[in-house]
């Protein structure tokens, strides 16, 4: 009987054992952001140097996005267990990198900024192995877990991935009110090494002759990275943003040309075909930069505005990812019994109405309104969940409905990349107009105070601003929400 029961639950195992890897890439994608301000003081950079500091969160996103359309090909060709295990080992030593990136430093002339982009590049080398976890784990199910529906392993997936974004936050706050900021990276090792001993311990399984379109692949890294430095720069445009954008342009009619002739493979034609699809993914691409813009405006307006550590910012913003899980839950329920279109609008309604409450905050405002605030935008992000994935997977056919995920888990964050892009850039450009004329110290008390609440004024316009985009993002996702949730296959 115990070896029944082990039997049975062995695929359930495996699959955890992985799926701790995706927690841990996933944890790492939000971590930053209770963390930046003490990255930035670290690094010498300004918080109101809003388009370098975004970098840290935008690199390791370009670098996360990179990967997730064609590695579950790659580990059909070499076998899951190499792929895993090899972008384990980048997401360790990217960990290390970035871990050893303060002491960069003292190794640069004082007043320049190059120990920080070496820490970014480590961010991005970091999140090439974080971003492949995913699509290796699902391309994995079926060796790994033969027994256990699709359904309920993608959901098992996609909770661990959900789960690791909730906990960073909090978890960055955490260690940061112990330590320094850069341990949470450096106890990312041994997590490596116990993840990398389970996946040993799982079966390999068989490897596939599948084709590997490299070209589409680098050509769709190209085309995230070049897009998002010309949208960072799109406040103060320039060559360089016409000629990045340009570039990017380029690359993406390349990836569509070798499509169209039948050269490329990166994304299958069958998944083109279905409409309720592509409105999904245009929806959760405009969910990406409402959601981004809460993870990383809330722990900013804890730090300048309400003058909080790293650990009460994680706690603040846990009010928000939180109450997002819970009704994740609820908007999962919801989708079964009525369908995606209610909870599709209730959530996009709801979570405008609190980012739009969020942009009246200000330096006077009650703790329990934010929480109020938070929650409200929480519950309505947390109900597009269930019905965003299931729109954009039920006419899919099963042998790729990995792939479909992971090209629906890429629109999302293009929509974080874009819109924290052309965010910051605007924000840093807007907020330098504000505070132009404002002097920077001033010997006597009274004005320097003066000085600081002018500065704040500034930071709560900049931020109500950020909110309240991340609102407009909310309903303009109304409409190809309405769209996806057709009854009709095709």
């Amino acid at each position: 009987m115990i070896s029944a029961f082990k039997n049975k639950n062995k695929p359930y195992f495996y699959l955890a054992a992985l799926c701790f890897g995706i927690f841990i890439a996933a944890d790492d994608q939000t971590v930053i952001v209770t963390i930046l301000p003490e990255v930035l003081i670290d690094m010498n950079i300004g918080i109101n140097e809003l388009d370098k500091a975004s970098w840290v969160i935008t690199g390791y996103l370009i670098g996360y996005t990179a990967v997730l359309p064609f590695m579950g090909s790659v580990s059909d060709r070499i076998g899951w267990k190499n792929c895993y295990t090899i972008s384990l080992l980048i997401f360790g030593v990217g960990s290390v990198l970035v871990g050893i990136s303060p002491y960069f430093v003292t190794l640069f002339p004082p007043g320049t900024d190059y120990a920080y982009w070496v820490m970014i590049s480590a961010r991005v080398f970091q999140a090439v192995g974080g971003g492949a976890i995913i699509p290796i784990t699902i391309a994995s199910i079926s060796t790994i877990s033969p027994s256990i529906s699709k359904p309920i392993a993608y959901g098992i997936v996609g909770a661990s991935a959900e789960a690791g974004a909730v906990i960073g936050p909090l978890w960055g706050g955490a260690v940061t009110h112990f330590t320094s900021w850069s341990w949470v990276f450096w106890i990312n090792v041994p997590l490596v090494i116990l993840t990398g001993w389970l996946a040993i311990m799982c079966p390999s399984g068989n490897t596939q002759s599948r084709k590997i379109d490299s070209i589409s692949a680098v050509c769709f890294g190209l085309f995230v990275a070049s897009m998002t430095i010309g949208f960072t720069r799109i406040g103060t445009p320039d060559i360089t943003m016409f000629a990045c954008l340009f570039i990017s342009v380029l690359f993406l009619l390349a990836i569509i040309i070798r499509h169209f002739i039948g050269l490329g493979n990166l994304f299958p034609k069958t998944l083109l075909s279905i409409k309720k699809f592509l409105w999904s993914n245009l929806t959760h691409f405009f969910v990406g930069s409402a959601l981004i813009i809460t993870m990383l405006t809330v722990p900013l307006s804890c730090a300048t505005i309400y003058g909080m550590n790293a650990l009460d910012s994680g706690l603040e913003l846990l009010k928000f990812t939180v109450t997002l899980g819970v009704f994740a839950l609820i908007g999962g329920i919801s989708t079964r019994h009525y369908g995606s279109l209610i909870p599709s609008m209730i959530g996009l309604i709801v979570a405008a109405l609190g980012l739009w409450a969020m942009s009246r905050w200000d330096a006077n405002t009650l703790i329990l309104y934010r929480s109020i605030h938070l929650m409200g935008a929480g519950a309505g992000f947390g109900l597009l969940i269930a019905p965003i994935t299931h729109s954009a997977l039920v006419n899919v056919q099963d042998d790729i409905k990995g792939l479909a995920s992971s090209i629906l888990t890429t629109s999302r964050i293009l929509g974080m990349l874009v819109c924290l892009a052309i965010l910051t850039s605007i924000g840093t450009f807007q907020f330098h107009e504000l505070v132009t004329g404002i002097p920077s110290f001033a010997s006597d008390p009274e004005t320097n105070k003066l000085i600081v609440d002018k500065t704040t004024d500034a930071v709560i316009e900049i931020f109500s601003l950020f909110f309240t985009w991340g609102a407009i993002a909310c309903l303009a996702a109304v409409v190809p929400a309405i769209f996806m949730c057709k009854n009709k296959v095709r």
